[in-house]
């Protein structure tokens, strides 16, 4: 028996470790809130979810885990040729989803004996500590990316009903970080804001598609909603493919959040995410529409792929702009790239930093002429083998049913001889036909029109 957590480490490390396992072996896998700063492998993780036999998620993290997915798929197909997996193929392994509340004992299905119960974790809404026992015994608690500290929507982590177990399983993604003080920490914010707006530059904030996010988000309207602050006469956006279902799906899940929000909303109908100044756009051209200077947060937290890469490439140019990266990422990422370069240029202010950056830029452009005919050469080869894949798992499903009646008419003959004339011989036949669904599928594509993808360099960055 054994309990697989999904948690992909920087350069999975533990990816590497958890696939020499037994796929038979793995009886459980629990998806955690911030899967996309940290997951390398997404065909992994949504293969995993469609094969498993039961997952188990918060119903927060059920809804913005699919937030996160829908839009990380979307920054890729965007740019480039991704098929990995689709969109459907995350419905599918979101089906297999059993959502569980806080402090619920869920009994694993087996003779183990093996029960699991999440504990909020702080840090994300719907994130948990799993405290996982075994026939009242042994006990094993898995903590990853959770806090104990109060957020402005989110209490802090619990560890109610622990004691000492015998195996505690955490992170130290943060461990060499510390944290400032929550008002500090805002005020240096604003600071930067309104240093750069007033200059007549614009602020990309990096953030995730559906976690923190929210926080931001919630602080930043507020911030605009107050007339001290100098903010209002500027635009705040919310930047993503899927940024209205985020809002969304936030303003119902009042019940998951601090117990001072609940008042809140039992109160006075007071909902923290039924913002005021916070602008909704899902595509460049959106953010095109709105007029500058403006405050956008911007999802993609490596900065790898999405908007907040294209924003970037769009807008590093100009000395006027800002970018402010609020979360850490893998280290060979973009993301992770910047915030060293901001760390070096903090401990020696007076010495010469390199500022350059390589990075490969990834755009889809119309094809034309031989390169058109090529990609619908193969477009039309792809779709004849497509066929005939479909046509040889069409005769082997006839074949095999064909066998299979024959198989059931010899075992099903049964000889009667009637006493009144044991001369006569009559023979009983039943046939017994199993349907047998191919495993095999194919989808139509269209190649009237044809995309293809380039990549190439671009030098100093500045």
């Amino acid at each position: 028996m054994c309990l697989f957590f999904v948690t992909f480490l920087v350069e999975n490390k533990l990816l590497t470790l958890v696939w020499d396992f037994k796929r038979n072996l793995i009886s459980l896998l629990s998806l955690f809130y911030g899967l996309m700063i940290k997951i390398r492998s997404c065909k992994f993780f949504v293969t995993e979810m469609i094969c498993n036999e039961v997952n188990f998620y918060q119903v927060p993290v059920y809804k913005m885990g699919q937030m996160f997915l829908y839009d990380w798929v979307n920054s890729h197909t965007s740019v480039e040729d991704f098929n990995l997996f689709n969109l459907d193929d995350i419905d599918a392994a979101f089906e297999r989803v059993q959502q569980v509340k806080y402090s619920q004992m869920i009994l694993l299905k087996g003779d183990n004996g093996l029960q699991i119960t999440p504990l909020p974790a702080g840090h994300m809404i719907g994130g948990a500590i799993w405290r996982i026992t075994k026939m009242g015994d042994e006990e094993i608690v898995y903590a990853v990316d959770f806090n104990h500290r109060k957020e402005r929507h989110l209490n802090g982590c619990t560890f109610e009903g622990i004691g000492r177990p015998n195996l505690l399983i955490t992170d130290s993604f943060n461990a060499l970080y510390n944290q400032p003080r929550r008002k500090q920490r805002d005020e240096q914010l604003v600071t930067r804001l309104l240093g750069t707006v007033r200059d007549g530059g614009d602020v990309m904030i990096v953030i995730d598609t559906a976690g923190r996010v929210l926080e931001i988000a919630h602080l930043l309207d507020q911030l605009w909603h107050n007339a001290e602050a100098g903010l209002m006469t500027y635009n705040l956006v919310m930047l993503s493919h899927v940024a209205s279902s985020v809002v969304e799906f936030a303003k119902s899940q009042v019940e998951w959040m601090s117990d001072k929000v609940l008042k809140s909303f039992e109160v006075g109908r007071y909902n923290p995410f039924q913002f005021r100044h916070v602008q909704l756009c899902h595509t460049h051209i959106d953010l095109m529409r709105v007029r500058s200077p403006k405050v956008v947060l911007v999802s993609g937290l490596d900065m790898e792929s999405g908007f907040s890469r294209e924003l970037f490439l769009e807008w590093c140019s100009d000395i006027k702009n800002s970018v402010i990266v609020t979360g850490r990422s893998g280290d060979r990422t973009l993301g992770a790239r910047l915030i060293r370069m901001a760390e070096q240029a903090a401990e020696n202010p007076n010495g010469a930093i390199n500022r350059n950056l390589t990075l490969e830029v990834k755009r889809r452009i119309r094809l034309e002429g031989i390169e058109l005919e090529n990609y619908r050469a193969k477009k039309r080869a792809e779709e004849r083998e497509a066929t005939r894949i479909r046509l040889e798992a069409s005769r082997r499903n006839a074949r095999l049913e064909q066998a299979d009646s024959s198989d059931d008419s010899d075992d099903d003959a049964v000889m009667i001889v009637p006493a009144t004339n044991s001369g006569i011989l009559n023979g009983k036949m039943t046939n017994s036909k199993h349907n047998i669904t191919s495993s095999f599928s194919a989808s139509e594509t269209n190649s009237t029109t044809g995309l293809k993808f380039h990549s190439f360099l671009v030098l100093h960055i500045n």
